[in-house]
């Protein structure tokens, strides 16, 4: 039994907060079991903390989440200045928050990675040697 994956139509791109809530919207719209889709979005540094464009992406989601799981990875293995390709989040990293654990306050510092490797949904692979697209993933 396999699943029902939708594609996004064009790369995702543009300015990774924006294009986050962007797909997500998209994803909840469509139906299906999961919606997918590459590219490469940007990110505009605000603060003093570490990560990169795919984390800032799934940490977006996670301020306003619909349920669900998401995931964004960069293909060479490396997002921004931090040692993860990217992260993962859904209802389960939630509990793990807690009240005083909120993913908006590290969005605000630009502390995507801060907020992952403390909830440990980070995805390690280590440098791939490739850098094809960042991977987008939503699964209901």
């Amino acid at each position: 039994m396999g699943l029902d994956l939708k594609r996004a139509p064009g790369s995702i791109v543009g300015e990774a907060r924006e294009a986050a809530l962007s797909f997500q919207r998209e994803a909840v719209s469509i139906g299906g079991d999961g919606y997918v889709g590459g590219g490469e979005c940007t990110v505009t540094v605000r603060g003093e903390g570490r990560g990169g464009r795919a984390q800032e992406f799934v940490l977006s989601i996670a301020t306003a989440t619909e349920g669900g799981l998401v995931a964004a990875l960069g293909t060479d293995g490396v997002d921004g200045t931090s040692e993860a390709a990217g992260a993962l989040f859904d209802e389960q990293v939630l509990a793990v928050c807690g009240s005083d654990f909120t993913p908006q306050a590290y969005l605000d510092h630009n502390d995507s990675d801060g907020f992952f490797s403390r909830v440990g949904s980070q995805l390690i692979t280590g440098r791939t040697g490739t850098n094809v697209s960042d991977i987008y993933l939503f699964l209901r």
